[in-house]
């Protein structure tokens, strides 16, 4: 029984939380970053794996970006994506599951970067409210 709970909480849990994210709007941002991965340094607009963790698939391609911008890449693409998760089987069948070469390519295809602020803010208030929401703080309002 306890398992059963535990497995009805976490899945309750998902729902709000994804009730917290924009699937539309965090796939702009992922292009974004994918056409312009420099934009992770700028100090202004802090991201983190966390930004993402409503998806799987979204957090498991920004950690791949957030990679191979520290290696000095100045454009994603499946390509690259595809190096770095391969040795990752779990990440990589996410991916797959997820028709990541498509996603990738209609995501950069659909970003504006001058709608990056945009973007960005969508997803770090989504942020901000689900880590109130996990430290117990009532969001209703």
């Amino acid at each position: 029984m306890k398992d059963v709970v535990e497995k009805l909480y976490w899945m309750l849990s998902k729902e709000w939380r994804l009730l917290l994210y924009s699937i539309n709007i965090a796939s702009l941002l992922l292009g974004c970053l994918m056409k312009n991965p420099s934009l992770l340094s700028q100090p202004q607009y802090p991201l983190d794996k966390n930004c993402f963790a409503p998806e799987q698939f979204h957090k498991i391609l920004y950690l791949a970006i957030q990679r191979l911008y520290n290696e000095g890449v100045s454009e994603v693409t499946e390509v690259e994506v595809e190096n770095v998760v391969k040795n990752k089987p779990a990440y990589f069948e996410v991916l797959q599951d997820n028709n990541y070469i498509d996603f990738i390519n209609t995501s950069k295809e659909l970003a504006i970067i001058e709608n990056f602020d945009y973007y960005y803010n969508t997803i770090r208030k989504f942020a901000l409210l689900r880590d109130l929401k996990d430290n117990g703080i009532d969001i209703k309002e």
